[in-house]
């Protein structure tokens, strides 16, 4: 039986595949939905994935489509019947609201032209060799820089990057104790635990990693263990690197450590005749 709301109903979301057919109407919640041909994605070929969908819409329809959240994202979008002498574009959905910024114009000889588009203004903008070079000025009209994102325009090309965090400084004060073979200095401001420092020793081996036994103290971080010997500059620390954040500048032991000292030891003297033994005394090696 006909219904004379039909014609008022929403359409079937586009891109929703349906099997085969030509029409379809589909009753759901107590409303009927109408499923023209068009809205169906179109068929793979054989050893390829589906062609991407390609809507053919007016300007009005999109504004009208944006404003009602239902663009489907992820579908492209011809935008028709815009102002006199202007060509359809070609740009996707990012959302059910938003259209992209960066779209492609159909020219009139079949070819296609990377552009920046504004459905609000039906403006757009061409990018590239083909018309007015990509520009860091344009590029800051057609998109927006995300937090910790580098956009640059560098031979025509936009480059996007993240952005690195400074490097911590070095920390300051380094003392060595030579007698309980430890090295220490202060705290970087914001890396208060000793898991933020790592330690090199060049004249064991060359590269920095965690010490285990580091532990802070009193303001200082300490790293034991330094038997030596290790000559000046040898023993160095840092903060670690994390994330995008590269390791901070080094501190390196200013006194160097002269290595284990020898026991003390005991050594008894004779007389010439080796008949005779004369009083022991100690002798201490350095």
């Amino acid at each position: 039986m006909a219904n004379k709301y039909l014609d008022t109903l929403d359409p079937w979301p586009l891109a929703t595949p349906l099997p085969g057919g030509t029409l379809f109407m589909v009753s759901v919640g107590g409303k009927e939905y109408r499923i023209e041909q068009s809205q169906l994605p179109l068929p793979a070929t054989a050893g390829s994935q589906a062609a991407p969908l390609q809507v053919a819409a007016s300007r009005t329809d999109l504004l009208a489509a944006a404003a009602a959240s239902k663009l489907t994202p992820g579908t492209q979008y011809q935008v028709t019947g815009r102002g006199v002498g202007k060509l359809p574009v070609v740009v996707a959905a990012v959302s059910r609201t938003q259209l992209a910024a960066i779209g492609t114009r159909l020219e009139s000889n079949g070819s296609v032209t990377g552009v920046g588009y504004d459905l609000a203004s039906d403006t757009d903008t061409v990018l590239g060799g083909s018309g007015e070079a990509l520009t860091a000025a344009l590029l800051a009209t057609i998109t927006q820089q995300g937090s910790g994102i580098t956009l640059a325009v560098v031979n025509d090309k936009l480059v996007i990057s993240a952005t690195s965090q400074p490097a911590p400084e070095a920390p300051r004060n380094p003392q060595t104790d030579d007698v309980s073979n430890s090295f220490s200095h202060a705290l970087v401001t914001g890396f208060p635990s000793a898991s933020d420092y790592e330690l090199e020793k060049s004249a064991e081996a060359a590269g920095y990693s965690l010490r285990t036994d580091a532990y802070v103290q009193n303001g200082r971080v300490y790293f034991p263990g330094i038997t030596g010997p290790h000559a000046v500059g040898t023993v160095r620390s840092r903060v670690v690197a994390s994330g995008s954040r590269p390791a901070g500048a080094s501190v390196s032991n200013v006194v160097a450590f002269t290595g284990p000292v020898a026991e003390a030891g005991t050594i008894t003297f004779q007389d010439v005749q080796g008949s005779d033994s004369i009083s022991t005394f100690t002798v201490t090696a350095s």
